[in-house]
């Protein structure tokens, strides 16, 4: 009775991770500020500082090129996964996880998958390059809803399905 009880926590602790963007996207965010690197200031340059956007996490792009600046940025040579803002890749973030949860969303929601980021400060403030941040869960949960959303393709997911799936820390 116990387990139930803490997987009914754990499954809204999860359901809380997940907000919806429109009717085609979904939102992660956690609690834990994680830095994002930012390869091509460019498609940012209208945020101001302490401003709040999402960016569309792509797993296609191969290749971050920003010519201006002599910025360079390859899958072949790190793995991770790339940060789209309005149709602009920008930045890059390693973790197999997001990656695992990025296809489980599309795969079984049909939805893409955003990440809540915020303009921190200025990295370089000559270059007008700047710092970005993002609220993440930990990466066992990512795991987490990657397993729950690749086995059961709907959301939110109830918690004897939490148990049933066999994620619980």
């Amino acid at each position: 009775m116990d387990e139930l009880k803490y997987s009914a926590k754990y499954a809204q602790y999860l359901r809380d991770l997940i907000v919806p963007k429109g009717t085609t996207g979904i939102i992660i965010t956690g609690n834990s500020q994680r830095k994002v690197n930012t390869y091509d200031p460019l498609p940012l340059r209208r945020i101001f500082r302490g401003e709040k956007f999402t960016a569309l996490v792509d797993t296609t792009t191969r290749i971050i090129d920003c010519a201006k600046y002599d910025n360079h940025w390859e899958k072949s040579t790190s793995d991770g996964y790339v940060l789209q803002y309005r149709g602009k890749p920008f930045a890059a973030r390693t973790g197999q996880e997001m990656i695992e949860l990025k296809y489980a969303v599309y795969n079984g929601l049909g939805k893409r998958l955003y990440l809540e980021c915020w303009f921190d400060e200025w990295f370089i403030e000559e270059y007008a390059w700047p710092s970005v941040q993002t609220m993440l869960p930990s990466n066992h949960d990512l795991h987490s809803l990657a397993v729950l959303l690749d086995k059961y393709r709907h959301w939110p997911v109830t918690s004897e399905e939490v148990l049933r799936a066999n994620v619980l820390k």
